[in-house]
């Protein structure tokens, strides 16, 4: 549940980025399902961050819902993956730069960003939680309180201007060291990242009543994966890959297994939030 920040990017370095088209069989005889370029022969680059349990982008690999989605997809196309982890403001910057093929960690499909990058069809649902020990969900009773979110969530424009001020965090890791030291009286956050992140402690996680003054609480938002609008049939490959792995009951397993509801994987047909 991500919110664009969007960086204008310079023609000359994008004449620089290059894509190298995948060989009809590798070496050790995969075929891919799909033809389509990625940056790097043979190589799908992963641009993202940390938020468990929907990803989690480190030097070593990625992990998560969306980290297993896009592993099988690359097995699926005789792809390795070359993580590049970045901050949440600097995921979407990657991909849109031609620095990264793809970005993963629950990003929300809404139109401001789609004017900047192409949106994989919904993966699944996520909402937006309030964490306290009150227990509240309705953000009426938030205000005037001391309240912080995540850098790059798609409410935070909405609920800074509904609250009147917001503490904004580089990551959940900063904003719950600060609720739990008793610097913030609620956190915001991805209900799925708030279930695991504050797992055993006297916290609750609430998703957020509907409330027309941000838009974000009145529907579960859809998430997909950003990806360049220059790579159209990386994009088709990569429709096809999420349409199967719901048809056979395979994104459904994942989110389970991940702590999240069967239920996230039916998403309707594609929305965009505006």
């Amino acid at each position: 549940m991500r919110k664009v920040i969007c960086l204008l990017v310079a023609p000359l370095f994008l004449a620089a980025c290059g894509s190298s088209p995948q060989a009809a069989t590798d070496a050790s005889g995969c075929k891919p399902l799909h033809t389509f370029t990625t940056l790097k022969k043979g190589v799908l680059t992963v641009a993202g961050t940390t938020l468990p349990p929907f990803g989690n982008v480190t030097k070593e690999g990625i992990s998560g819902v969306d980290g297993e989605i896009l592993t099988k997809f690359a097995a699926a196309e005789c792809l390795t993956i070359e993580p590049t982890p970045t901050s949440a403001a600097a995921t979407i910057p990657s991909v849109q730069s031609r620095r990264a093929d793809v970005a993963m960690g629950d990003w929300t499909r809404t139109a401001a960003r789609a004017e900047i990058v192409a949106l994989s069809d919904p993966t699944y649902i996520d909402q937006m939680a309030l964490v306290s020990q009150e227990g509240f969900s309705e953000v009426s009773k938030i205000k005037g309180k001391a309240v912080g979110t995540v850098n790059g969530y798609m409410w935070v424009d909405s609920l800074r201007t509904y609250l009147g001020e917001l503490r904004v965090y580089p990551s959940n890791v900063q904003m719950y060291a600060d609720l739990k030291a008793g610097r913030l009286d609620f956190a915001i956050d991805s209900f799925g990242a708030a279930t695991v992140s504050m797992k055993d402690t006297p916290y609750t996680v609430k998703v957020a009543t509907p409330d027309a003054a941000v838009p974000a609480t009145e529907n579960g938002s859809q998430t997909a994966f950003p990806v360049s609008k220059a790579e159209p049939e990386l994009l088709a490959a990569l429709n096809a890959h999420i349409a199967k792995i719901k048809a056979d009951g395979t994104l459904a397993n994942l989110l389970v297994a991940n702590g999240l509801p069967a239920s996230a994987a039916n998403t309707g047909g594609p929305r965009l939030i505006s």
